[in-house]
């Protein structure tokens, strides 16, 4: 089962928050937007103070005295004492009587700045599609471990930079499973297609190198019934090593159609090269800029460049930037029955 929280809540607050949200993930030396509604007392208000808190153990004096207009824009330092992964909550006062006008739900900020992600699920989507599709992503969770297991999940859009991580936790019991059903919009309240970073703590104090199972299945939701869709086991970050990926068994006709999908595993922009071959025959490139982690699919590219059905195709993926590290695959749609066909790159 999912394993929940403790959260205390003041009865009587005057400030409803906004962001953080519960159970949202936060990292160091980035900015994020803490954000309030204000009524009753608060609003009588100039300023407010700003803090941090871990239980009831005071980290961080956000701001001393800020306008009381809803919105702080908060640049996390480089450290925090005493953070750990039990949660911090935030708390906005009056900066003379120290009155508690409200307190965000339990919040998490990693001790680290980056996103060091452990495994990747390259595509997941709350999308309508060509054909009729409209498709929707479940993924499951497994901690078939002794201890208690954090997974931390980050959403990475199409145009979209995500040098500012913001992701959410779960944290699972011993030998336990969760599964969430339509994870894009049900716990990032996002629509269309992304992939989903992820990055987890165990609390095994000896920490070995743990096998965990994370899957996903994206499937049509019609209202005819929908589709089974296809299966994607999450990716080791470890074994994603090669710069340059082939995929093959490619089709473009008037039963199939191809969609080619990269992911940006660097923290920069980079530049990633499609070229396009039908049997032996060169078709043309594309180049498509990435923003840092960013999710990227071009659908029904063989019509880029030839009206004529593709039954052999196949591309090469690879990014102009010397080691810059991708992800790339391509999903072969039935026009049909819309069950896809999920083709790693190799």
């Amino acid at each position: 089962m999912l394993f929940l929280f403790n959260i205390n809540l003041y009865a009587n607050c005057n400030v409803g928050f906004i962001s953080p949200k519960k159970f949202e993930v936060w990292h160091l030396c980035n900015k994020y937007e803490i954000k309030w509604s204000k009524d009753n007392g608060s609003s009588n208000y100039n300023g407010v103070r700003i803090e941090l808190y871990q239980q009831d153990i005071l980290l961080e004096v956000i701001s001393n005295n800020t306008e009381n207009d809803g919105l702080f824009i908060w640049e996390i330092p480089e450290k925090i004492n005493g953070l750990n992964k039990n949660g911090q909550k935030i708390r906005i006062l009056d900066p003379l009587s120290e009155t508690i006008f409200g307190e965000s739900e339990i919040f998490l900020i990693l001790d680290s700045c980056d996103i060091f992600f452990s495994y990747l699920l390259p595509v997941a989507a709350n999308s309508i599609g060509g054909y009729n599709s409209n498709w929707k992503t479940e993924v499951l969770l497994e901690n078939f471990t002794n201890y208690d297991f954090d997974y931390y999940l980050y959403f990475s859009k199409d145009l979209t930079e995500n040098i500012s991580p913001k992701g959410v936790f779960f944290r699972l019991e011993p030998l336990s499973c969760f599964l969430i059903e339509d994870i894009v919009m049900n716990v990032f309240n996002e629509t269309g297609a992304g992939s989903i970073f992820i990055s987890t703590f165990s609390f095994d104090p000896l920490e070995p190198p743990y096998e965990l199972k994370i899957q996903s299945r994206t499937y049509s939701k019609e209202i005819s019934g929908g589709t089974y869709g296809s299966e994607i086991f999450a990716i080791k970050n470890i074994s994603i090593v090669d710069y340059y990926g082939t995929l093959k068994h490619l089709k473009e006709t008037q039963t199939f159609r191809t969609n080619i999908g990269i992911v940006n595993l660097e923290n920069y922009t980079i530049n990633v090269v499609i070229k396009l071959y039908n049997k032996y025959d060169f078709l043309g490139e594309k180049i498509i800029t990435l923003l840092p982690y960013e999710f990227h699919q071009e659908n029904s590219i063989f019509k880029q460049f030839m009206e004529d059905p593709i039954e052999y195709g196949f591309a090469a993926v690879y990014p102009i930037e010397k080691n810059a590290k991708i992800f790339s695959y391509a999903s072969v749609n039935d026009n049909i029955t819309n069950d896809p066909s999920f083709i790693p790159a190799y």
